[in-house]
């Protein structure tokens, strides 16, 4: 959920909101070195909780772009992160340009409810298996652990 704050609550600019969630996997590979990070993009939820429309406003787009931004930045520079976005399957008549809207039965204005969280988890469960899959740890270790050469080796 890193970002989703920033972006929503405290009207942060986009590339803040880029920078948190980027930090945020920095901190991990400094207290973690050997992991692999997967970032999720920025869930919908109401921009305002007053009204009774389920539609998705302005700050929906800004995630959106926020998102592709972090998506793009990822592909270029790490291999060691993936990013998945499986937000959209969380919202109402998933149609390609119709305007956004939260399905009340799967998000509650911000949180997915347990039906919607039992979607995204299962969802998350099978998109993260084939990442993990092609990862072999202990050779991971082993490269990551290797003792720095002295002066004068090669």
């Amino acid at each position: 959920m890193v970002g989703g704050n920033d972006l929503y609550v405290n009207k942060c600019t986009d590339k803040f909101v880029m920078a948190n969630v980027l930090n945020v996997a920095k901190q991990i590979f400094e207290d973690q070195p050997d992991s692999k990070i997967i970032v999720h993009g920025i869930m919908p939820r109401k921009d305002n909780f007053e009204i009774k429309s389920n539609r998705l406003g302005k700050l929906w787009k800004r995630a959106q772009g926020v998102n592709l931004d972090i998506r793009k930045f990822i592909k270029v520079h790490s291999e060691r992160i993936f990013y998945m976005n499986l937000a959209p399957t969380l919202l109402q008549g998933f149609i390609k340009g119709a305007r956004k809207e939260i399905d009340p039965s799967l998000i509650d204005g911000v949180y997915p409810t347990s039906k919607g969280m039992q979607k995204w988890g299962n969802l998350v469960a099978k998109k993260i298996v084939p990442i993990l899959k092609g990862f072999d740890r202990e050779a991971h270790m082993k490269q990551t652990k290797s003792p720095a050469k002295k002066d004068g080796d090669r």
